[in-house]
């Protein structure tokens, strides 16, 4: 189903996008009168930004297309890499990192924004709103790529000064922690991840594929 009603695309997107400013805002303290910077090391942070920015360019597209343009989807393949990471925040947060997240009031909302309304949000309006059938065999492949940037980042940034991370890891996640884990542990974690969001990437793809021949058929 394809709702073809660019008005309503672009409210649902600025919906998005005001959940995400609330909740990175949140995060970053600025309500408390503080800034806290590292938080910009998290991917959770980076995938909702991710999403945000993706939604803006989106909502500047259709502003430029009649209604019947609004058929089609803005740059397809960033909205997989970007609707695949946001999942796969979800994902994480509510199974490997469940029981870090013992949060009430303001972070508490903050975090059910970042890791839970924004996901299904972002995935609703690529049900709702996108043409379907615009993915390729190839797409969930390349979809990993801002996963695998980040990976290397938060190496690379772990081994700087006192590193990213909290509670006196320098590692952003304890799955990533190797002076915890050892190397090898978190090499094998990245490959059973890995092969993991390419299974969820390819679920998506065949999912796509289903909707758009189910739409030709009628």
């Amino acid at each position: 189903m394809q709702i073809i009603n660019k008005t309503l695309s672009i409210i649902f997107k600025f919906v998005i996008i005001a959940f995400v400013v609330a909740g990175v805002l949140i995060n970053f303290g600025i309500f408390e009168g503080r800034f806290d910077g590292n938080v910009i090391n998290f991917f959770t942070t980076l995938s909702n930004l991710f999403c945000m920015l993706y939604c803006i360019f989106a909502i500047i597209w259709l502003l430029r297309q009649s209604q019947e343009g609004s058929k089609q989807t803005f740059c397809p393949t960033w909205r997989g890499m970007a609707m695949l990471s946001i999942i796969v925040t979800m994902l994480v947060a509510h199974t490997m990192l469940r029981f870090m997240f013992e949060m009430t009031g303001a972070m508490g909302f903050s975090v059910q924004t970042l890791h839970t309304i924004v996901p299904l949000l972002f995935v609703l309006d690529w049900l709702l709103f996108d043409s379907k059938g615009n993915f390729k065999k190839w797409s969930p492949l390349l979809w990993l790529v801002p996963a695998y940037v980040y990976f290397g980042y938060a190496l690379i940034a772990a081994q700087i000064g006192d590193g990213i991370g909290y509670n006196g890891s320098r590692y952003p996640y304890p799955f990533l922690d190797i002076d915890a884990n050892g190397l090898s542990t978190v090499l094998l974690t990245v490959l059973v991840l890995t092969a993991f969001f390419i299974a969820l990437g390819y679920g998506i793809y065949f999912l796509d594929r289903a909707m758009a021949k189910r739409k030709k058929s009628k």
